[in-house]
């Protein structure tokens, strides 16, 4: 979703801003949390990382180095059977300087590292929680994620709550 996104916009590559589109267009339940919409969010992008060439772009896309980084992060605090959109988010969360980071900053994220994200996954009475157990990530699970990401993450706050 992250390439067609991509395309869609005319850009040749895929950025943390892509991958953060894709999530949303999955209509992943913590991604709705952040107070995003697809059409909202495409026009952030715009604005952010401008229009392409003004053509659908076709062919492969490669990666940005900060999408190579958020991708290897989620990867290695996956489970067994591999990285979903929670790993996926808190990894794009801690990639401060990114596009992803600014669309996410332009809809009213407040910095806080993850822990609106926390909050919202360890009570039980929420969407979130609810979706994350549906897909079999429990909180311990991604708390263990999001404190990873802080810790590997170069502009995480030292000593950020987890």
């Amino acid at each position: 979703m992250a390439a067609d996104e991509a395309r869609g916009l005319g850009h040749d590559r895929i950025g943390t801003e892509h991958l953060l589109l894709g999530l949303v267009r999955l209509g992943d339940p913590a991604t709705a949390d952040l107070g995003l919409s697809l059409t909202g969010a495409r026009e952030s992008v715009r604005k952010v990382v401008g229009r392409g060439g003004g053509q659908r772009t076709i062919g492969e896309l490669r990666f940005t180095g900060a999408a190579k980084r958020v991708l290897q992060r989620a990867d290695q605090h996956a489970a067994p059977d591999g990285a979903g959109p929670a790993e996926l988010l808190a990894a794009l969360l801690g990639e401060k300087e990114s596009g992803a980071a600014a669309l996410v900053g332009d809809h009213g994220a407040d910095g806080d590292d993850g822990d609106e994200l926390l909050a919202l996954a360890t009570d039980p009475r929420t969407v979130t929680a609810q979706a994350l157990a549906a897909l079999g990530i429990d909180p311990e699970r991604l708390r263990r994620a999001v404190e990873n990401v802080r810790r590997r993450s170069p502009g995480a706050r030292p000593g950020a709550r987890v």
